[in-house]
């Protein structure tokens, strides 16, 4: 519904077999009075539209598609590009689930989100080394080698390489990723996150 977490309703999962506790939980959550216990047949679903019979009101919910949730998630959260990252992965390795128009089988989830998982991790890498560059690529490059700690931009590389991996982009991740980073002037560091991975197998 439009004020719960999309995990809050399963996925592949007919709306009349949601347990009625997640349903109170929802209606808790947005403030929302209803005087008696709910029944099964109180909830009805046309498409993305959730309908939920009280005893002296009909409420109506929407249930967020994955993208909807993720650019929400964005706009809310917009300097927690870890958050944001984290649970985009989570819903398309099928650990965040109940959103509408998102696939139960892990193929399909696969083909339907990949295009977009590479784009949102472009923009989010980006977006946080324009805001926390240190200088020019060459500068940043020369105070890497005088020992000077990157602490943001570590994290964006060890993140970029794992987020890769976990989607099965490695071609991906030595084309656009690896250019951002050169153009960053953090070449030489890329390559060295990634020995962690390759000594893991």
């Amino acid at each position: 519904m439009e004020q719960c977490k999309g995990a809050e309703l399963e996925a592949a999962h007919p709306i009349g077999k949601i347990m009625k506790t997640i349903v109170w939980q929802t209606l808790a959550k947005s403030k929302i009075c209803v005087k008696n216990d709910l029944f099964s047949n109180s909830i009805n679903q046309n498409k993305r539209h959730v309908a939920v019979l009280c005893e002296d009101k009909v409420i109506v919910g929407k249930i967020h598609s994955w993208k909807d949730f993720v650019e929400r998630l964005m706009d809310e959260r917009c300097e927690d590009w870890l958050t944001v990252l984290k649970a985009a992965l989570q819903i398309y390795e099928g650990e965040l689930r109940g959103f509408a128009m998102l696939p139960a089988c892990s193929e399909q989830r696969s083909l339907l989100m990949k295009d977009y998982m590479k784009d949102l991790l472009l923009k989010m890498v980006k977006n946080v080394l324009d805001k926390h560059k240190s200088g020019t690529p060459k500068q940043a490059k020369a105070l890497r080698a005088i020992g000077s700690s990157f602490s943001i931009e570590d994290v964006a590389l060890k993140l970029s390489i794992e987020y890769c991996l976990a989607i099965k982009e490695v071609k991906f991740l030595f084309s656009e990723v690896l250019t951002l980073f050169r153009q960053n002037g953090l070449e030489d560091a890329f390559v060295s996150h990634l020995k962690m991975p390759i000594l893991a197998g």
